[in-house]
């Protein structure tokens, strides 16, 4: 990727278990070195925080076994650097978050 690209990426959350999940909340953190252009939710509220970084979304009330949730995040990278797209899960049965790093580097 280089300065001034476009990157799409796809977060998906799937629920495994056999039971169903409640309060399941999605969090994105964006690289520092991008801008946020679109996001794609399927009329998921959301908020951006944290400068314009974090992505929180609003919780799914009730999530079924095998009900998967995805959106389409665009973003803008603005300047060459290393950096990082972090996603978060926390629901009321993992309240621990789950937690997957993308690296992206960016070149001049």
């Amino acid at each position: 990727m280089k300065k001034g690209d476009i990157g799409v990426y796809e977060i998906r959350i799937e629920n495994l278990q056999n039971k169903p999940d409640q309060r399941v909340a999605l969090s994105l953190l964006r690289p520092d070195n991008s801008s946020l252009v679109t996001i794609q939710a399927n009329e998921l509220q959301y908020k951006v925080a944290n400068n314009a970084r974090q992505i929180d979304f609003e919780p799914i009330q009730y999530f079924r076994p095998n009900d998967i949730f995805s959106c389409v995040v665009t973003l803008r990278h603005e300047e060459a650097a290393k950096g990082e797209f972090i996603a978060s899960v926390i629901s009321s049965s993992q309240t621990t978050p789950v937690v997957s790093r993308l690296p992206i580097r960016v070149l001049p």
